[in-house]
């Protein structure tokens, strides 16, 4: 496990619930960066994000996560792969969901507090945990 403080974790695993991924930070930053990436994409600002991208980022599990606005054409799934012969996923995001998700990460940029949030809805082919100091 990485120890600085300002090191930000996204994990894909097999859990007991099947397909996982754990975001995990320490810093209210990531947070924060988190968020207004949500918020450029319910604006349009961009059209996805790779979160390796993010300050400090290390991806274990897979090469990377790619968040983008789910169209009415693509598969009713929370995560899909590309079959490049790497390991890069996209988290296809429902733009009714990201005022949501906004709202999680705001309770725990306020708080300030260990926590967590999960990003995804009952029946998602993968559960997504926002870890924050914990």
């Amino acid at each position: 496990m990485l120890s600085s403080s300002k090191t930000l974790i996204i994990d894909y695993y097999q859990s007991s619930y099947g397909p996982s991924i754990m975001i995990k930070t320490n810093s209210i930053d990531h947070l924060i960066e988190l968020k207004e990436i949500m918020s450029k994409l319910k604006h349009k600002i961009i059209p996805e994000y790779c979160l390796s991208n993010m300050a400090n980022a290390h991806i274990m599990g897979m090469k990377d996560l790619i968040m983008k606005i789910k169209t009415k054409v693509q598969p009713n799934k929370k995560i899909t792969e590309f079959k490049d012969g790497n390991q890069i996923l996209q988290w296809l995001i429902n733009i009714n969901d990201l005022e949501y998700y906004e709202g999680l990460i705001d309770g725990l940029i306020e708080s300030n507090k260990p926590g967590h949030q999960y990003l995804t809805n009952e029946g998602d082919n993968v559960l997504i945990e926002l870890s924050y100091m914990e």
